[in-house]
Protein backbone atom coordinates (compact mmCIF):
# COMPACT_ATOMS: atom_id res chain seq x y z
CA UNK A 1 0.00 0.00 0.00
CA UNK A 2 1.10 3.20 -0.80
CA UNK A 3 -0.16 6.76 0.67
CA UNK A 4 -0.46 10.32 -1.58
CA UNK A 5 -0.14 13.51 0.58
CA UNK A 6 -3.01 15.40 0.18
CA UNK A 7 -1.39 17.46 -2.22
CA UNK A 8 -0.60 14.52 -4.25
CA UNK A 9 -4.18 13.27 -4.38
CA UNK A 10 -5.09 16.59 -5.77
CA UNK A 11 -2.84 16.77 -8.55
CA UNK A 12 -3.95 13.18 -9.27
CA UNK A 13 -7.08 13.76 -9.49
CA UNK A 14 -6.64 16.71 -11.56
CA UNK A 15 -4.50 14.74 -14.19
CA UNK A 16 -7.48 12.36 -14.32
CA UNK A 17 -10.28 14.06 -14.61
CA UNK A 18 -7.92 15.88 -17.82
CA UNK A 19 -7.54 12.53 -18.98
CA UNK A 20 -10.66 10.63 -18.57
CA UNK A 21 -13.12 12.44 -17.23
CA UNK A 22 -15.24 9.78 -17.34
CA UNK A 23 -13.74 7.26 -15.77
CA UNK A 24 -12.51 9.41 -13.20
CA UNK A 25 -16.03 10.46 -12.43
CA UNK A 26 -17.35 6.71 -11.60
CA UNK A 27 -13.59 4.81 -11.06
CA UNK A 28 -11.52 6.16 -7.59
CA UNK A 29 -7.63 5.49 -8.37
CA UNK A 30 -6.05 2.15 -8.22
CA UNK A 31 -3.54 -0.35 -9.49
CA UNK A 32 -4.84 -3.03 -11.96
CA UNK A 33 -3.20 -6.68 -11.27
CA UNK A 34 -5.51 -8.88 -13.25
CA UNK A 35 -7.85 -7.51 -15.80
CA UNK A 36 -11.78 -9.20 -14.91
CA UNK A 37 -11.64 -10.73 -18.43
CA UNK A 38 -8.50 -12.53 -17.86
CA UNK A 39 -10.55 -15.44 -16.09
CA UNK A 40 -13.86 -15.72 -14.90
CA UNK A 41 -12.92 -18.40 -12.32
CA UNK A 42 -12.60 -16.60 -9.23
CA UNK A 43 -11.14 -19.35 -6.96
CA UNK A 44 -8.72 -20.42 -9.72
CA UNK A 45 -7.87 -16.36 -10.05
CA UNK A 46 -6.90 -16.20 -5.77
CA UNK A 47 -5.14 -19.41 -5.68
CA UNK A 48 -2.57 -17.81 -8.77
CA UNK A 49 -2.71 -14.71 -7.33
CA UNK A 50 -1.68 -16.30 -3.71
CA UNK A 51 0.98 -18.79 -5.38
CA UNK A 52 2.94 -15.60 -7.24
CA UNK A 53 2.84 -13.27 -4.23
CA UNK A 54 4.49 -16.43 -2.01
CA UNK A 55 6.94 -16.96 -4.72
CA UNK A 56 7.70 -12.89 -5.15
CA UNK A 57 9.60 -10.42 -3.42
CA UNK A 58 7.97 -6.89 -2.22
CA UNK A 59 8.23 -4.35 -5.42
CA UNK A 60 8.08 -0.98 -5.10
CA UNK A 61 5.95 1.53 -6.82
CA UNK A 62 6.78 4.70 -7.94
CA UNK A 63 3.94 7.50 -8.79
CA UNK A 64 5.18 9.58 -12.15
CA UNK A 65 3.75 11.67 -14.26
CA UNK A 66 3.60 11.49 -18.27
CA UNK A 67 3.09 13.76 -21.01
CA UNK A 68 -0.73 13.83 -21.23
CA UNK A 69 -2.49 16.03 -24.21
Amino acid sequence: MFLLDESEQLELARLRHAWDPRMAAGVPPHVTLVYPEETNDERLLLERGASLASASSPFALTLGLSAIT
